[in-house]
């Protein structure tokens, strides 16, 4: 069995009361999961599309859409990732030109214009509403010609689009697997640890490289995870007061944002460290957040081709160099 297929298995048959996910200050399980997974895997069984055939997935930063990715996986499906926070047009024509067998997305996200790109087409379409999934109406059978592909199982995900329009980039279960959820990235040694570690914080969508990394390893490594669909100061202010983590994950603008807002330094004061990627940080603002709240700021360099980051700049190694390496993405992951 495909690596990335089992870890996801065994992730789903954790406790059913264990936490997973908080949102909107209420905490879902395990066992909520698991059953939103097992009902898009029947679902997609039932809508008989070939099991080569491409799925595409609209993911919000919802509960339910983290279960239905699992039961995604859980078939061995083909994943192509669509940008949800775009025009419905613009969700229509990726879905016309993408070509999926099956759309799973949140039951709003199905407007008219991707109901007739979908209906001209043939395309099946999976609704997720809250925990519940169904069927879209009329739209129970896949009956279009999907693109077919050979081999093993991958995902599809869009590109950063920095020199371009966001396109599809192809990256393997197997590489996933190994690369950003074996390589065991928090240092813990078994699921009952892993439960006890204050939830990560996780604001980007998964649909984007940076967005899979943070839910992915973190939820089949047992860790918890508290999610938003975009950052804002209060909630992540209200997340570090509440759970005391050790680090957090920062964009470059929210570094700014904290110190517009002179967060008191107490609040701040069970972080270690802050780690920030995916655009270039002004190392004057990097200087001005470490003198006023002491929080060493640690960069880390990647790309959606790459299959998430490459290189970062470690606690260790910030402990080891101190400002000597001020600046510095660090060492390049082993491999």
């Amino acid at each position: 069995m495909n690596a990335l297929v089992s870890l996801t298995r065994q992730a789903l048959a954790f406790d059913p009361a264990r936490q997973a996910i908080e949102w909107q200050d209420a905490w879902f399980t395990w066992g909520q999961l698991r059953i939103v997974a097992e009902r898009v895997r029947d679902l997609l069984r039932t809508a008989q599309a070939d099991p080569r055939a491409p799925v595409a997935l609209l993911p919000r930063n919802y509960p339910g859409a983290v279960g239905a990715l699992f039961g995604i996986i859980c078939e061995s499906r083909n994943i192509q990732m669509v940008h949800v926070y775009q025009s419905a047009e613009g969700i229509a024509r990726d879905i016309t030109r993408l070509r999926p067998a099956v759309v799973v997305a949140m039951a709003a996200d199905f407007s008219p214009a991707v109901l007739q790109a979908m209906s001209d087409a043939g395309i099946a379409g999976i609704a997720i509403d809250g925990l519940i999934a169904g069927f879209v109406e009329g739209l129970e059978r896949s009956t279009i010609a999907a693109p077919l592909r050979q081999g093993p199982p991958g995902f599809e995900l869009l590109t950063s689009g920095t020199t371009g329009p966001p396109k599809q980039f192809r990256l393997s279960y197997r590489m996933l697997a190994e690369h950003m959820v074996q390589n065991n990235i928090f240092g813990t040694q078994d699921a009952t640890e892993t439960a006890k570690i204050p939830p990560l914080f996780q604001y980007l969508s998964f649909s984007t490289i940076t967005g899979l990394y943070l839910v992915l390893p973190t939820l089949l490594h047992g860790i918890r995870i508290t999610l938003t669909d975009r950052f804002t100061l209060r909630q992540w202010h209200t997340w570090v007061v509440r759970h005391r983590p050790t680090m957090a994950g920062l964009p470059p603008p929210a570094i700014q944002m904290i110190l517009e807002a002179q967060l008191p330094v107490e609040d701040l004061a069970s972080l270690q460290y802050a780690g920030t990627g995916a655009a270039p940080l002004d190392p004057n603002l990097q200087r001005a957040f470490e003198d006023r709240y002491g929080i060493p700021i640690l960069l880390t360099y990647g790309a959606t081709e790459f299959g998430g980051p490459v290189a970062q700049n470690t606690w260790a190694l910030r402990k080891q160099w101190g400002g000597a390496k001020f600046n510095s993405v660090g060492q390049g992951f082993a491999g």
